[in-house]
Order: C-alpha cells, then structure tokens, then sequence
C-alpha cells in the first residue's frame, strides 16, 4: 500500500523498520509493480538488495513470495 501511494516517508519508514520489501499482495502484485515513480521503484529495489546482502540465501527464500 505505501509503494502505490508514492508516500516515501511511509515507505522508508516501513523499510527501515524491517518490512518485507518481497511482500505479494492477495492478488499476487509486489510492491515493485504497485510502484509507479521510479524513486519508489528505487527505494524498494535498495532494500530488496540489502536484504539479499544481509541475509543467507536459504533464508531468504522463506521471504520471497
């Protein structure tokens, strides 16, 4: 929801506090494609590599929808 509303605020502060940035919707959208500006697509896309970075490859599936 913070990805479609464009609210960086919002959105970096869901981030910063540990959101999935892998998180799929009921209707199986990720917030990459709820992202209309491309600094949202940005901001996502930097946590969504942080994560990768951060956390072993095994685990990390358990996160990806």
């Amino acid at each position: 929801m913070a990805a479609r509303s464009e609210n960086m605020d919002c959105l970096a502060k869901l981030l910063n506090a540990g959101c999935n940035p892998f998180y799929c919707n009921g209707l199986g959208q990720h917030s990459l494609d709820l992202a209309l500006r491309e600094n949202v697509k940005q901001a996502i896309n930097t946590a969504i590599q942080q994560w990768q970075n951060q956390v072993p490859a095994a685990q990390l599936q358990t996160f990806i929808n």
